[in-house]
């Protein structure tokens, strides 16, 4: 027994160790956020011929609400990167 108390606590350093060295990024890729965000902008575009604005209600109003009811959070940044994107 004693030599299982050792190796889970070898098992629990070795796992601390690795643990303490992740990094997450600070900006994860929020790729449901994107493709919902891609979705309505090439909508957007394919309606008035033109990409919607970066900022204002698209951004600020008509995405975060559209996001919210499908359990997203959606901010201007993700919306400005994904419209820059689009050709």
């Amino acid at each position: 027994m004693h030599r299982l108390a050792s190796d889970l606590q070898t098992l629990r350093t070795v796992a601390d160790h690795a643990a303490a060295q992740f990094r997450p990024e600070r900006n994860a890729a929020k790729e449901a956020e994107r493709e919902l965000v891609r979705g309505l902008a090439e909508a957007y575009r394919e309606a008035f011929g033109q990409k919607p604005p970066m900022r204002g209600w698209f951004a600020d109003r008509l995405v975060p609400t559209v996001g919210a009811a499908m359990g997203l959070d959606i901010g201007w940044r993700v919306v400005g990167d994904v419209v820059r994107e689009l050709s």
